[in-house]
């Protein structure tokens, strides 16, 4: 079984619900809509401040400027790309020294039966401005590569902390027509992540890649045994490389690749995932073969087709969520974070947030970027749109209430400071019957329940915590509770980028004896 094609995937699936609350819950924000158009990779240029760079399929690279499309492209090389199968431009960087030699990097397929894999370099006059380049300006760095079908062609781009240029490349097998895979050949340079000197004269091979001085191997292998790594990113600190690599029947992988070492084999076509293939020639179980950092199964009942998105965030706006690998599939729009990938490689899922305005969970994205302000930027290829993850609105309401018997519904309300350093937390609750005994309740998911004993509706899920001691209205029916956040509830602990979920229940007669609740509040705790 192959992967479908990641631009000829069916765009109407069934409704997906979104998972269970997370610590880390994020927010997405549309920034623009491109109708009619097919974003690709979004990227930021060295120096240039409040411009996103966005590349399409047809060959376009645009800028957007303070929230707006500038309507001049920034390049167009529409007349030597073309977009049949999963063919397009579908990478593009900067040159780290950008401002100083005005270069950047795209890899594309030409107009040929089965589109030829290219990867040039183009050039500004002005780097200090980039507004336009010039598409007489092409070197080709590599290629024209021919291919056998229109599918895995990959070519995303990234410069690492070495100074070198990387460059993942499908194994251009996606039907499973060739006679054999070759991600297991070192003679041949489809399956595998790539890596150029662009300082050194063509073919740009680094003196130190691994098979340099191996007969009859492709000297510009830097790894190899990828099925189709679409997406990857470089850690700016550690230098380590983590991929994407679109799966086959069973699996979506995470691989790592530690900086310096070289020569890695990642497995496919003779493993996927943690199983081992039927194909033939190959010794698996083996040593020789690295396993993925993460791998996501693939069932009948599961919607995950392909990770075709990723990005290392360094830093950012969103505490809980620095030093880890963020990525989601294509099919689903479920969002992934893997927590200390070098390390632990916690796979946690962060979908709850990655919705639309209407609560539909965000599919198609094909790219992410961490802007210089430590925003994060992502395009979805179908849908046409550009977004920007947001950190949770620091204070929130949520779930709807009933009516008490004052005829009012109990409103709870967070106020103060969302620091756990600071320890200065207000909720307050009112509209509250008079005189009536109740508590706060407390939890880290949400839900949503009527009681069947009682009136109201319970919006926070197990396990839930009751806070503090009964609490009494008064004439005025409301409760403040003020907290420093050192009386927590046994096994209670709150730490920076978590969001709690909080309640009040209380005792009613509405008409006879019997309990309420207010709507829920939500808080995202800061350092």
């Amino acid at each position: 079984m192959t992967r479908p094609s990641l631009c000829l995937l069916p765009f109407l699936l069934a409704p997906l619900i979104p998972s269970a609350a997370t610590a880390q819950t994020i927010r997405a924000e549309e920034v623009v809509s491109m109708p009619g158009q097919s974003p690709m990779v979004v990227e930021f240029a060295p120096g240039i401040g409040n411009t996103l760079y966005i590349a399409e399929r047809t060959g376009l690279i645009l800028r957007l400027v303070d929230g707006q499309i500038d309507p001049v492209p920034f390049l167009d090389i529409t007349d030597r790309v073309e977009i049949t199968g999963e063919g397009g431009l579908i990478g593009f960087v900067f040159d780290p020294d950008f401002q100083s030699n005005g270069f950047f990097y795209v890899a594309y397929t030409t107009p040929t039966p089965n589109g030829d894999s290219v990867m040039s370099r183009f050039s500004v006059s002005d780097p200090t401005s980039a507004t336009v380049a010039d598409p007489t300006s092409e070197t080709i760095m590599f290629g024209p590569f021919p291919h056998d079908n229109s599918g895995h062609k990959s070519g995303d781009l990234e410069f690492g902390k070495d100074g070198m240029l990387y460059m993942g490349f499908g194994d251009g097998n996606a039907a499973g027509t060739l006679p054999a895979d070759p991600s297991q050949m070192l003679s041949d340079a489809r399956g595998s992540m790539l890596r150029f000197d662009v300082g050194e004269p063509f073919p740009h091979i680094p003196a130190d890649n691994p098979f340099v001085a191996t007969p009859g191997a492709n000297p510009l292998i830097w790894a190899y045994g990828l099925r189709n790594p679409f997406r990857f990113d470089i850690d700016p600190i550690s230098g380590d490389l983590y991929t994407g690599d679109v799966g086959a029947g069973g699996y979506e992988e995470v691989n790592r690749l530690p900086s310096g070492e070289s020569g890695l084999n990642f497995g496919w076509n003779c493993a996927e995932g943690p199983d081992c293939t039927t194909a033939p020639s190959c010794t698996c179980p083996s040593p020789l073969l690295r396993d993925p950092i993460a791998a996501l199964a693939h069932s009948p009942t599961s919607p995950i087709c392909a990770v075709a998105g990723g990005v290392f965030v360094q830093g950012g706006k969103i505490p809980g969520l620095e030093n880890t690998y963020i990525f989601s599939d294509f099919c689903s729009g479920f969002l992934f974070g893997l927590l200390d990938p070098a390390g632990s490689a916690t796979l946690v899922d962060l979908s709850e947030g990655f919705v639309d305005s209407l609560d539909r969970p965000i599919r198609y994205a094909v790219d992410f970027e961490q802007a210089p302000n430590g925003d994060i930027y992502f395009v979805t290829l179908a849908v046409s749109k550009v977004w920007r993850i947001l950190a949770p609105e620091e204070f929130g309401t949520y779930c709807a209430s009933t009516p008490n018997s004052s005829g009012l519904s109990a409103s709870i309300v967070a106020s103060g400071s969302t620091s756990v350093a600071a320890g200065d937390l207000t909720l307050e609750v009112t509209n509250l019957p008079v005189d009536a005994f109740g508590f706060f309740l407390v939890s880290q998911s949400t839900n949503f329940n009527t009681f069947s004993v009682g009136d109201g509706n319970l919006c926070v899920d197990s396990p839930i915590f009751r806070w503090g001691p009964v609490l009494d209205s008064g004439p005025l029916g409301q409760v403040t509770r003020v907290s420093d956040l050192t009386d927590l509830p046994p096994m209670m602990t709150i730490e920076p980028g978590d969001t709690w979920f909080f309640q009040y229940w209380s005792r009613d007669a509405n008409p006879v004896v019997s309990s309420n609740t207010s709507n829920g509040a939500s808080v995202w705790f800061t350092q």
